[in-house]
């Protein structure tokens, strides 16, 4: 079951939810979007549009989890 949270301040600037057993996050900074996997941010990792970075966590989360298969 997945969950969606978004900041009280700012629900269209960070939302997470939780994907195949990981917390998986998009916020923007200035002109981007930042990515977080378990709470970690994904260095060198920025995006245009959030639906672009929650794909690309959910492919991470995907590969990740045929690797440990």
């Amino acid at each position: 079951m997945s969950t969606n949270t978004q900041s009280p301040l700012a629900p269209a600037d960070f939302w997470s939810m939780s994907y195949r057993g990981h917390e998986i996050a998009v916020l923007r900074h200035h002109t981007g979007w930042l990515v977080y996997l378990n709470t970690v941010k994904q260095v060198g990792m920025r995006f245009a549009e959030a639906r672009s970075a929650a794909n690309w966590l959910r492919r991470q989360v995907d590969e990740r989890t045929a690797v440990a298969g």
